[in-house]
């Protein structure tokens, strides 16, 4: 029987999921602040990374989770920071925005972030819908002012990421990686058609000029295994539901299509 897409998303911490989602590469440190005498925490994202959001999602804010950043809960800590980590999203609106916080709150928000985690929050304006995809660009972000008395234990990256949905029970978007948005970011061709989308068994093709190619992809980028007659029907009943992405080739250019397997 097929499973929900979404129920694997809210499994993401599994050790199953956890290796297939693409990971948070950052130095983290903590320095001192001369103007307080404590210290603060200092992140530095060496490179971007994309989120892919699986619900709409409407509010002023959003708040990356960076899971098992501490080997245990740190003493002391506050929320604060500087605007200093830009994200651009591919949406309809192209919404843009900065980092608004980094804090260790020692609390745990909904199931799945916990004291050992920790949080950066990105203003925003708009909103964002499902299957609309965001990119962190690299740079720095330091807690203003922090008061950490001693330095906590800091777990070595990569790490694993996600963005909280609004309610903080549950993920709003989760880790892709570079290879599905630079499928998403292709030239569209207009001259060939999918039909039925959503579909349950069998996905068939149309092109107006020869079909050269035809690939499908889970959202992770990896290329899938399956069935293709005659480079026009793909057999995707083996498929668990959820969102793909077709590739197909032809003569005139790529064409890029999202597909919901029922």
């Amino acid at each position: 029987m097929k499973k929900n897409l979404l129920f694997l998303y809210l499994l993401l911490f599994s050790t199953a999921s956890l290796f297939a989602q693409p990971k948070l590469d950052a130095t983290v440190s903590y320095e001192l602040n001369n103007d307080t005498g404590n210290y603060r925490l200092k992140i530095v994202i060496n490179q971007d990374i994309s989120f892919q959001f699986t619900e709409n999602y409407t509010s002023s804010v959003f708040v990356m989770i960076i899971k098992d950043l501490y080997t245990d809960t740190p003493d002391g800590g506050t929320s604060g920071g500087e605007n200093t980590l830009n994200y651009v999203s591919t949406n309809a609106t192209n919404a843009t925005g900065t980092s608004n916080g980094l804090g260790t709150y020692k609390a745990t928000y909904g199931p799945f972030s916990f004291p050992e985690d920790e949080q950066i929050g990105f203003g925003m304006s708009g909103s964002f819908n499902t299957n609309d995809f965001i990119r962190i660009k690299a740079g720095t972000i330091i807690q203003d002012p922090g008061n950490f008395n001693t330095v906590p234990t800091i777990n070595p990256g990569p790490y694993t990421v996600v963005i909280a949905n609004q309610n903080f029970d549950g993920i709003a978007a989760t880790a892709v990686t570079e290879s599905v948005l630079n499928i998403e970011e292709q030239k569209i061709a207009n001259d060939v058609s999918f039909y039925p989308n959503p579909v349950n068994d069998y996905l068939s093709l149309n092109s107006k000029s020869a079909i050269q190619k035809v690939e499908l992809f889970g959202l992770t980028g990896a290329k899938l295994d399956v069935k293709i007659s005659d480079l026009s029907k793909i057999d995707v009943s083996n498929l668990q539901s959820g969102i793909y992405l077709l590739k197909a080739e032809t003569e005139k250019g790529t064409t890029i299509k999202k597909i919901l397997v029922n």
